[in-house]
């Protein structure tokens, strides 16, 4: 999974910076897995991988990265038979080493999916690749042309 995210605030509870989920895909299919992407009340990135199919429950990708605010930043989360990889513009951040965390054969099923929850911002060139993405092959390193500025618009009868 990996796309753009341009955070434009955090969201509050009662005064209080709150964390956000910026993508959360998950399956109870087959014993896959669920991955959540998200960033802390001070915006550092966090991951989380649940393997399902694996005892130990949830492991945390901790970063120390902040994502910065009206910026453009690219995030991916790359899995493959032996770790989970975080990267954040292009550079690897987190690795998990996790063997034989693909015990199944299957493809992910998704049966819900959690996008931008308490987060104030845009997304963009956000996707799936069904097979772990080289560093080089992740969208970073593609051209890339974020959403552009609101403007008005004059409609002439």
């Amino acid at each position: 999974m990996e796309g753009w995210v341009n955070l434009q605030g955090i969201a509050e509870v009662d005064g209080t910076p709150t964390g956000g989920i910026l993508w959360n895909p998950r399956s109870s299919v087959g014993g896959t897995s669920s991955f959540l992407l998200g960033y802390t009340s001070e915006g550092i990135v966090r991951g989380e991988f649940n393997s399902r199919s694996q005892p130990g429950g949830i492991r945390h990708l901790l970063t120390e990265f902040t994502l910065p605010m009206n910026t453009w930043t690219h995030l991916a989360y790359v899995k493959d038979s032996m770790d989970v990889k975080l990267y954040i513009n292009g550079e690897q951040v987190v690795r998990l080493i996790e063997s034989g965390i693909t015990s199944r054969g299957m493809p992910i099923s998704l049966t819900a999916l959690t996008v931008a929850q308490n987060i104030y911002g845009f997304f963009d060139d956000f996707r799936f690749s069904d097979e772990a993405l080289a560093p080089n092959e992740l969208g970073y390193f593609k051209p890339f042309t974020p959403i552009p500025p609101k403007s008005t618009v004059l409609i002439v009868h």
